[in-house]
This record gives structure tokens, sequence and C-alpha cells, in this order.
């Protein structure tokens, strides 16, 4: 989705400011997201550590994805955008959560960089279709949005978040450290 909005942009603003605006602006917007996930996490951790708080981010981000890629004029494209980044980072920090509680140490690494490796040559596969356009295609938006309900699924179907905010995680000690993680891995992995 990410990628989408940055070809859509490119319909608005010159060459020039698209990282920037991207990049820069748009990174930003999901450090934002992430801090905003851990000051909720702090103060009531069982609200975000459920699968029906994931679910209401990811239909937020795919919602704002839509409209971020549909957006027919530079304003909306970037508030759309940049929401879209905001809610990226939420859903970062639940999954970023999810590794730390979930996955013990010794396999987290190695869950994380499959993850990301999957994530990367789908997203090249994806852009090979259409004549190597088909991210620019608003046709992409229904494979995002097949994805993400596919993850709803497989987390609706999997012990890796709590059914309700009343059922304990199995692991409440969280690092204090999440932000900062979280904002090194995005720093990471944009670099």
């Amino acid at each position: 989705g990410y990628l989408s909005w940055m070809y859509h942009m490119m319909n608005f603003y010159p060459d020039s400011m698209i990282d920037l605006l991207t990049e820069v602006v748009g990174y930003g917007f999901q450090i934002l997201g992430l801090a905003v996930y851990s000051f909720l996490m702090k103060k009531k951790s069982s609200l975000l550590m459920n699968r029906s708080s994931f679910t209401a981010a990811m239909i937020a981000d795919l919602f704002c994805i839509i409209l971020a890629v549909l957006s027919t004029n530079s304003t909306a494209v970037l508030f759309w955008g940049y929401l879209m980044n905001l809610s990226l980072g939420l859903v970062a920090g639940f999954y970023l959560t999810a590794l730390v509680t979930r996955i013990p140490q010794q396999r987290r690494g190695c869950v994380f960089g499959i993850g990301y490796g999957i994530g990367s040559i789908g997203s090249w596969l994806l852009s090979r279709l259409g004549s190597d356009n088909f991210l620019k295609n608003p046709y992409v938006l229904l494979i995002y949005a097949l994805l993400i309900l596919l993850t709803i699924g497989l987390v609706w179907t999997s012990t890796a978040f709590p059914q309700n905010s009343a059922e304990k995680s199995p692991s409440q000690a969280l690092s204090k450290d999440l932000l900062l993680l979280a904002a090194v891995t995005v720093f990471l992995l944009s670099a």
C-alpha cells in the first residue's frame, strides 16, 4: 500500500519532493503511530493485545490505503497517505509486540527476517504484474484487501492474540524499550 501511495503521489508532486514527502514525513507518521501504540500499551495493554483491536487497526489501515491511492487531489493524497502511515505504525506496534511477547528469543530474528523477506519478494512479484505497473494500478487494492483479510483471518484462528481484552497474554513483561526498538526497526528497514 505504501508503494502504491508513493507511485500515486507522482501524479501530483515533482519527483524531487516524493522522497521528502514519503520517506521523511511518511516515516515520521509511522513513528508517531508506534509512539501512540506504545503510549496506549503503557496505559491499557489489554486494550491493544487482543484480536478485535488488531482487526480494527488493519481495517483502518486498508481504508486509508484505499483513499490514499484513489484520491484525486494532492491535499487528499497527502492527508490519507499520512493517516495510512500513522495506521501502519499502529499495526507495526501490534506485530512488534507479538514478536517480543509470543516468539521465543532464539527465533525472533528468524521470524522477523523471513517475514520481511517474504514481504519484499511479494511486493516485487506484485510489481511485475501488468507490464511492471501493477502497483500503480487501482486493481492492486483488491490484492491488498485480500492480504489484509487473510492476515485478520490468521490472527483470529491463531493464538498470537488473546480473544478479548479480559484474557491475559502469555507474557505481560513487555520491553520498556519497545518504542526505541520500533523506531530503530523503521530506520533500518527504510535505510
